[in-house]
């Protein structure tokens, strides 16, 4: 009896992970036929049904890692249980970026515009939805303020220094750190991106933001330490971060 069970139990966990499988059946398909697959994009259809299937299986696969660090967090409890959850988006993140600069043209202002639009999607996109969303139902929440702090105090020097200072700096031509600036940069930011900066000192990467787009950083910095100086928040500051991602993603398009 106990052998049935322990065999069912086994089956239900793994028929939950059930994802993993189309993960890896994806994989295998485009490494055995990737080149005829993508030969075939330039028909509307192909393109978008390849679009549609890959970006499923990464949101998917994605959602399947947090699922599994939010159990994990969950059994670890504080603060492990928070660094485990970073550590896992940040690992997506990095690996995402790194297959695009692995497999696609040479672009110096990926690692920019990547860090600006990650920004503006948090602070602005996912606070601003949860914000409003519970508003709605709460009419007023209350948070870890001490949590949101530690975050924003993190946040706010390595985005200025990432993503503003380089346009201030008269070491090297253009929005760019010379390398031991980079070098020194990418030891301070052990976290995001850490990895990735140090390894790409040798290469001069376009790190200060556009005009508009400094503008939307330092705004959005500010909000964020406005909405996050009390510990609770309300609607409207949900609305007010929502406007802030919709003329991002305005300027993003016709910028």
């Amino acid at each position: 009896m106990t052998t049935r069970q322990d065999a069912s139990s086994l089956a239900a966990r793994l028929g939950r992970e059930w994802f993993l499988a189309f993960s890896v059946g994806t994989c295998l398909v485009f490494l055995a036929a990737g080149p005829q697959i993508l030969g075939r994009l330039d028909h509307v259809a192909v393109l978008i049904g390849v679009f549609a299937w890959l970006f499923g299986t990464v949101l998917g696969s994605a959602l399947a890692v947090v699922r599994h660090a939010d159990h994990l967090a969950g059994h670890l409890g504080e603060p492990y249980g928070t660094l485990i959850l970073t550590l896992s988006v940040t690992a997506i993140e990095v690996m995402s970026i790194s297959a695009i600069m692995l497999h696609g043209e040479n672009n110096p202002a990926l690692v920019r515009d990547t860090l600006f639009a990650v920004i503006m999607i948090i602070l602005n996109g996912m606070v601003g939805l949860s914000l409003l969303v519970g508003g709605w139902r709460h009419r007023e929440q209350h948070y870890n303020l001490q949590g949101a702090n530690a975050y924003l105090g993190a946040i706010i020097p390595l985005a200025v220094l990432t993503l503003v200072l380089p346009d201030y700096t008269v070491t090297t031509v253009g929005p760019s750190l010379s390398i031991h600036q980079a070098a020194a940069l990418g030891v301070m930011s052990i976290g995001l991106y850490a990895v990735f900066l140090v390894t790409q000192t040798g290469r001069p990467i376009l790190l200060g933001l556009e005009h508009t787009s400094v503008v939307m950083l330092l705004l959005t910095l500010g909000v964020s330490v406005v909405t996050f100086a009390s510990g609770r928040a309300n609607m409207l500051q949900g609305i007010v971060h929502l406007l802030l991602f919709v003329v991002f993603m305005l300027l993003m398009f016709e910028g």
